[in-house]
């Protein structure tokens, strides 16, 4: 298991993504619980070191949000998604696409949470962000307008959702993007 991995910077990556894969795994089968007991130590180490890459922070942040809403504590998963975007605009800035994963997760945490409001602004800063990174950047786009495209149609503002979701199965078709594809199409469908 992971407490075969040595605590070092050396595996510290590795721990990361391994936990991630293994949280986000659990939180599928519906075993959130189980999925903050992998991530809460990790995250303590991580808070803890001085030396730690803090993208690394901001990965486990955005990992055990998810797992946190689940068990119904949606406010404390809009307070690690705030600050794992904060720890990300410390590193890149605020108007770098590299923020755009937890721009996009802190939006649909403030959704979940009710606040739709908040989330809008964030889910168009999100898709301006992600046009910016041109033809690399397809897969982000597609899945930020579609997420805002729903947020719309949830609003009662069906034009704009239109817009935004054709858009979305435009970009995914095109880039060969089945997953969201499939997803902008059932959200367009509703």
């Amino acid at each position: 298991g992971l407490s075969r991995l040595a605590d070092s910077p050396e595996h510290r990556f590795l721990r990361v993504q391994l936990s991630g894969h293994l949280a986000h795994a659990l939180s599928r089968l519906d075993r959130p619980s189980e999925a903050e007991a992998v991530l809460r130590p990790l995250l303590d180490g991580l808070r803890g070191d001085a030396t730690a890459e803090r993208v690394l922070l901001a990965d486990v942040l955005g990992t055990l949000a998810p797992a946190v809403a689940r068990q119904g504590r949606t406010e404390e998963a809009v307070g690690l998604r705030r600050e794992a975007l904060s720890v990300m605009e410390a590193l890149y800035g605020a108007n770098d696409p590299t923020i755009t994963q937890q721009l996009n997760g802190l939006a649909v945490a403030l959704n979940a949470a009710g606040r739709s409001e908040e989330a809008l602004p964030l889910l168009e800063r999100t898709v301006a962000l992600d046009r910016s990174r041109g033809e690399e950047g397809t897969h982000e786009l597609a899945s930020s307008l579609c997420n805002l495209g729903a947020l719309l149609l949830a609003g009662g503002r069906d034009a704009e959702a239109r817009a935004r979701l054709d858009e979305a199965v435009a970009v995914a078709h095109r880039s060969g993007i089945s997953g969201e594809l499939g997803r902008c199409l059932l959200w367009r469908a509703s």
